[in-house]
């Protein structure tokens, strides 16, 4: 009855040794397909550009007002001149963003 034993353990030993090779194998090639997917990102990704204004900006947003317990009753967007002259705002607007996803 003990070699019977000894022999289903070594059985079990050697289908867990397997099963662990095949697991960290298996966890290797994913590494490495993360890491190629990632690099291949980085590589076929331009940098991004940041657009910089050099005469108006968005300075600040509000956009808790009238909410329960909001500090404002209003919502507020605050615009700020970087020039040293008037700018004016022609032909620029202001969208609303429902948190649905309506623009209005």
């Amino acid at each position: 009855m003990r070699r019977s034993f000894d022999t289903f353990k070594q059985i079990v030993l050697s289908i867990n040794s397997r099963l662990t090779r095949r697991a960290s194998l298996s966890l290797l090639a994913v590494f490495l397909l993360s890491a190629s997917a990632l690099a291949t990102y980085y590589v076929a990704s331009p940098p991004r550009e940041v657009a910089v204004s050099t005469t108006v900006v968005i300075s600040q947003v509000y956009g808790g007002g009238g909410n329960t317990g909001a500090t404002l009753l209003n919502d507020y967007v605050e615009l700020f001149n970087l020039s040293a002259s008037p700018q004016s705002l022609n032909g620029l607007s202001l969208q609303y963003g429902s948190s649905s996803g309506s623009f209005g």
